[in-house]
């Protein structure tokens, strides 16, 4: 992994010679597992002298593709967590981090896998319907493979511009932000019979909740400290859409996107038979699923205001880690303390809860998010402060 070429010492050496970003991903990617990829090779070529391939040949191709893009997506895996490691200033942990690495390709290669052979052997074998397009589950499960893997390479080539001191416009990350709103709509009821016509308000709802999923993973894996803000005010300032573009941190994009798919959802929600089983799964009643809607909304605006007081200081580490766990206790130990002194009436102050009056639903996160929005304010201030001073004092000295 690039861990362990950091430890080695021999990663600087590799970002100051002139090789490009690309050449850098496909040599970690196929050069450095040159010899795994020669095995898998002789593997496939075994596969392909079996006499059985005659008499299924859609098949055993199905399952060659879905092998070589299991390995694909498993070692770009590994390596998009490797270079995520260095954003995150964790790469001194060695070896101990290098397995992690190798383990993270390993279960998802695990997963897919599993998921892609089960289609292709009957086991899991049904017509799904992406968007009302019927197809084979298999065609379905693999052409999601290729797609995940391809985004996956994108993804470790836009790191490594980073490492390369290159810098990356918006566009594929919003490129990526929209195809998940859109993946997530369809794949959601992939399962749903083919001609069976889904509301369009299940598929929104369903892409607002991937997309906050990724508004928060965007949250944690990405910086977000006073400098990204102060750069983001500057461009504001400016007025300059493509300025304020490039200045904008990918997580806000993912969270805008969750707030427009979430709001469009309460726009054309109807309280259908679907709508009903929605309800009795996260238990609100469905005359207030759009209450729940918008304290969710607030309740992803709390977490993402924590994420950003926990990590004004710059430090990376702790202060994801310290977010981290203040929110786990604020939906957990919060929920069990409330439930236990108020019973289920005062558990909207920590979970999208039903309340009485109703617009309590409301209220509870919305006060949690101004407190926090002071919170960060003052610190960003602070911060702003801080970095003032050290100006003035370089160059004074």
């Amino acid at each position: 992994s690039v861990v362990g070429e950091i430890r080695d010492r021999t990663w600087d050496a590799q970002r100051l010679s002139a090789i490009g970003p690309w050449t850098m991903v496909f040599g970690k990617l196929f050069g450095a597992t040159s010899f795994a990829w020669f095995i898998g090779a002789l593997v496939i070529a075994i596969l392909l002298i079996n006499p059985a391939v005659g008499s299924d040949p859609l098949r055993y191709f199905s399952l060659i593709l879905t092998y070589i893009f299991t390995g694909i997506f498993a070692h770009a895996t590994a390596l998009l967590v490797s270079l995520l490691s260095i954003r995150k200033s964790l790469e001194g942990q060695g070896r101990l981090n290098t397995a992690f690495f190798a383990v993270a390709g390993i279960a998802a290669a695990m997963t897919v896998l599993g998921l892609s052979t089960d289609a292709i052997d009957g086991e899991g074998l049904f017509t799904a319907a992406f968007y009302g397009v019927p197809m084979p589950s298999q065609t379905f499960i693999l052409g999601s493979l290729i797609i995940f893997a391809g985004w996956t390479i994108l993804a470790n080539n836009r790191l490594m511009r980073l490492e390369l001191q290159m810098q990356n416009g918006p566009w594929v990350f919003l490129a990526f932000v929209l195809f998940v709103g859109l993946y997530a709509g369809g794949a959601a009821f992939v399962g749903a019979a083919p001609g069976e016509p889904v509301p369009s308000d299940l598929r929104l709802l369903a892409a607002s909740i991937a997309l906050g999923g990724l508004a928060y993973a965007s949250m944690f894996f990405d910086v977000k400290d006073a400098s990204v803000l102060r750069r983001l005010d500057g461009a504001l300032r400016s007025g300059s859409p493509l300025a304020i573009l490039n200045a904008t941190p990918g997580w806000l994009y993912a969270y805008f996107a969750a707030v427009g798919a979430l709001l469009a959802w309460t726009r054309v929600f109807t309280p259908g038979d679907l709508a009903q089983e929605l309800a009795s799964w996260i238990d609100l009643p469905v005359s207030i699923l759009a209450y729940g809607a918008g304290a969710a909304l607030l309740f992803l605006t709390r977490d993402l205001l924590i994420f950003l007081y926990f990590n004004m200081t710059g430090e990376r580490r702790r202060g994801d880690f310290a977010a981290v766990v203040t929110i786990l206790l604020l939906y957990t130990a919060g929920s069990v303390l409330l439930g236990a002194g108020g019973g289920a009436r005062l558990l909207y102050w920590a979970i999208p809860a039903p309340a009485d009056p109703v617009w309590m639903m409301l209220v509870a996160p919305g006060v949690q998010c101004l407190v926090m929005g002071v919170l960060v304010g003052s610190r960003y201030r602070a911060a702003s402060l801080s970095a003032l001073d050290r100006s003035a004092k370089a160059s004074e000295g």
